[in-house]
């Protein structure tokens, strides 16, 4: 039984999908570029007809260009690289579309107005995937992915640098180089070839611009027909003739699996349903694989971190059961302060342990109880009350914690059985910001790592950016003269910002984009929680944080580094270790 594989996004899918795009978008006009997350962009175009929206992901996974129905959600805040393609591309013209000598590139030619024309470089090429701007000197403009010399030598992406094209493979035949492939095809002979395995293999081995899967299917039709020439030309040659019969690739419950530009052997025919164009398949089939992967791991994300938290709390109740069990023998340190207070006068200077009838046990037994050698024995007794003192107040503390935990812990199991239960992504979504307003999840952010790249940003100074799920931006220094950087020169007068009350610790500020009253409750929480583990109350039970618009802050006249004045502030209250 022939193995039934998806197919793939390769270099004759998008021959197809940059003929197809080349007869219905030269002559349209950007409207609109939207970078919904940091391997995505979607463009705008407004052609006679309508409006269509062309999708370029750079996706390790689904790496991929084609239209699709409706344009992308805008993230809160735009990337920079989307301000650069707006500033660039929008209210201008499509030129023209072309693919780069049968290769996984595609570039968009997008020019008219005054402003010389500009290209779009889509290299979809698996976890080398990039999206790079060029003027029209082949200088980049910006790239989605900043490539340094640290990373390629040879291929050097940033702004001013010389564009230089995805290398081709020495030593093997392009798709398009019919007269070296007949040498080939003749050297390949059929009769020799064992096994479709061994024809596939030896036509990776030699050729470039093909992905193992047209390797194969190259291959079951050439065995099939006998005719290695003529199957390359039924899959090249009508590419170069832009004849192709696009499908729609069918897994076994009939959902759309996958897309390719002409009929498949590695696939049923009851697997394959003919469409109008690559673009319409493309679009039906990543819509329900992209879907399906990200509820997927939404789930096992969000999986995890309740079972996380659920370990997490079920440590802290044994800790908490531990404590309890320990407050609860607090009567036998009061009872050991009376045994000792009753014997001072039998008590010698300077003795390690005494022991001493217990006359709160019936018919007083003799017990033994530990003293300190440097202390009298009245301030052994006032030891002995101390520690009763702590553990009566212990006991009422760990057993409210202790509820409290189960209580946790009970929600934690309703909701991991209400996860299994739940459908699609936004489900497990909401259920997810339920549990983070419930205080069950801990609602974090990560920040950026130091570098030199980011220093340089903020003049040298160290800041550091965290971007929330909500996609806003929390800006925070980590020394005094970067806290003055931060408020001085950085935070807009409608940014808010933030300082833990009355102790030292770092200035955090959200950008708002002029936008306060925008800002989530929850945006507002994590920075003030980032603003307490940053600050002399990180170890604190509880932390109180003020936020206020930064113009209402100034830096009084002649203070120290770090050190600022606010007004009209409003209060949060924070537990920094939970």
């Amino acid at each position: 039984m022939e193995q039934e594989a998806c197919a793939p996004f390769d270099s004759l899918v998008l021959c197809a999908v940059a003929d197809e795009l080349n007869q219905i978008l030269p002559g349209g006009q950007v409207q609109d570029i939207r970078q919904p997350d940091r391997e995505q962009v979607c463009l705008s175009i407004r052609t006679r007809e309508k409006t269509l929206y062309l999708l370029i992901s750079t996706s390790v996974r689904f790496g991929r260009v084609h239209l699709v129905q409706q344009r992308t959600a805008n993230a809160p805040l735009p990337f920079g690289f989307c301000m650069t393609l707006r500033k660039r591309l929008e209210n201008r013209r499509v030129l023209r579309i072309w693919q780069k000598e049968a290769d996984r590139v595609l570039a968009l030619e997008v020019g008219g107005g005054e402003e010389p024309p500009y290209t779009l470089i889509a290299e979809i090429m698996g976890r080398h995937s990039n999206l790079v701007l060029i003027d029209e000197d082949g200088m980049v403009v910006d790239a989605l992915k900043r490539i340094t010399s640290k990373i390629n030598r040879v291929r050097e992406t940033l702004p001013g640098r010389r564009y230089v094209w995805p290398p081709v493979q020495e030593g093997r035949i392009g798709p398009l180089q019919f007269e070296s492939l007949a040498v080939l095809f003749n050297n390949l002979k059929l009769s020799e070839v064992g096994s479709v395995e061994q024809l596939s293999a030896a036509l990776l081995e030699n050729c470039t611009g093909i992905s193992p899967f047209l390797a194969r299917e190259i291959a079951l039709r050439a065995i099939e027909t006998g005719d290695l020439p003529g199957a390359w030309q039924h899959y090249w040659g009508n590419a170069l003739n832009r004849k192709f019969e696009p499908v729609l690739q069918l897994d076994a419950e009939g959902e759309a699996a996958g897309a390719y530009p002409c009929t498949l052997k590695q696939t049923s025919v009851e697997r394959q349903r003919p469409v109008a164009g690559i673009n319409e398949a493309l679009q039906q089939a990543y819509h329900i694989r992209v879907n399906q992967l990200q509820t997927g791991e939404a789930f096992t994300r969000l999986r995890g971190r309740m079972q996380s938290e659920l370990k997490r709390v079920q440590r802290h109740r044994n800790a908490a059961l531990r404590s309890l069990e320990e407050a609860e023998i607090h009567e036998q340190w009061k009872q050991a302060g009376d045994l000792i207070m009753g014997s001072l006068w039998s008590i010698p200077a300077g003795a390690k342990q005494i022991t001493l009838p217990n006359y709160f046990q019936e018919g007083a037994p003799e017990c033994t109880l530990e003293l300190n050698a440097r202390l009298t024995p009245q301030e052994n007794a006032a030891h002995y009350y101390a520690r009763y003192q702590r553990g009566r107040a212990a006991l009422e503390i760990e057993t409210q914690r202790v509820e409290r935990l189960q209580q946790e812990e009970d929600r934690l199991h309703a909701a991991m059985q209400q996860l299994e239960t739940l459908q699609t992504e936004q489900e497990a979504a909401a259920l997810e910001r339920r549990l983070g307003v419930e205080g069950l999840l801990q609602q974090t952010a990560l920040a950026e790592p130091a570098s030199k790249e980011k220093e340089a940003e903020f003049g040298g100074h160290k800041i550091r950016r965290v971007r929330t799920h909500e996609g806003y931006e929390i800006l925070y220094g980590e020394t005094a003269t970067a806290n003055d950087w931060l408020t001085s020169r950085i935070a807009a007068p409608s940014d808010y910002w933030l300082h833990v009350r009355a102790a030292a610790g770092a200035h955090v500020v959200v950008r708002t984009h002029g936008k306060p009253e925008s800002v989530p409750r929850t945006v507002l929480l994590e920075a003030a929680r980032i603003c307490a583990l940053h600050s002399a109350q990180k170890h604190s039970a509880l932390a109180v944080v003020d936020y206020t618009l930064k113009k209402y802050v100034r830096k009084p006249r002649g203070s120290a580094p770090g050190a600022a004045d606010y007004t009209r502030e409003t209060t949060l209250e924070i537990e920094p270790g939970k």
